[in-house]
This record gives C-alpha cells, structure tokens and sequence, in this order.
C-alpha cells in the first residue's frame, strides 16, 4: 500500500477541504436560497447595471456584459495606472489591467459591483470617471 500512496496520482493530487471551507460555502448557499439571497442577487443585478449603463451614456467602451464586473477599455497601460491612481485618491478601489494580464495596448479597469453598494457610491465612481472622461477618451480606447 505504500506505494500507492506516493506513487497514485489520484491519491497525490487529491485532497479534503478544510471543514471552515466546508462551513463558510454550505452558509453561503443556504443565504444565496433565502429570500434575503433572493435580494442581494436582485441588488447586485441592478448595481452593475446602473454602473455599466452610466458609463456607456458617459461614452466609455464596456468589454464585459452580464456579470457584476464592468470593465472599461482603455488602451494606454500608462493612462490605466493614472486613472486608477486618481480613483485611488478619491475612495475608489479599481483593478486595472494591463501587460501581461492582456495584450500590450489592451489596458482595462474592472470595477467589481457588489450588492451592498449604494447608489451615492456607485454615482461617486461614475462622476470621477466623468472628470476623467476627457482624458481616457482618445483613439487609444477605441
């Protein structure tokens, strides 16, 4: 048997979730099918569609439909890191990407929507994206 034990790649490769992880998803689901989830699933529907259609009236080109991640094109990685930065400063956390992560000259930011946003925050994001509009939009984004 002993063999099979450091030998077996089923055996090697597989491994038990720890119970907290166990714990932590079975909780999760059991909020997800509550009325309560049935709310939080509703808000965060409405929250990343208010993001993605505020930003598309602001003229933004959006690469990601259909999820709670809303994702600007921007193109210069340069212009990705200065507009992170200054939404930084004011409050605002935004993954930006850039090479490696996508093809040189492909730079996004990604906001991440979350139920519990509210709309005084999601219209804070909006109106520095809107200050910086002129700036992000160039031949560059498109």
């Amino acid at each position: 048997i002993a063999p099979i034990k450091y030998f077996s790649r089923p055996y090697i490769f597989s491994w038990t979730l720890p119970a907290s992880n166990v714990a932590a998803l079975l909780k999760s689901l059991e909020i997800l099918m509550s009325p309560h989830g049935t709310s939080l699933i509703h808000s965060l529907k409405t929250n990343s569609n208010y993001l993605r259609l505020k930003f598309c009236n602001l003229g933004y080109k959006i690469v990601s439909r259909d999820n709670h991640i809303t994702s600007i094109k921007v193109g210069n990685e340069k212009k990705a890191g200065e507009i992170a930065s200054r939404l930084y400063d004011a409050g605002i956390w935004v993954q930006k990407y850039i090479n490696p992560a996508v093809p040189k000259g492909k730079a996004l930011l990604r906001f991440t929507c979350m139920a519990t946003h509210t709309q005084e925050q999601l219209d804070k994001v909006v109106g520095v994206m809107e200050k910086n509009k002129k700036h992000l939009l160039t031949k560059e984004a498109s």
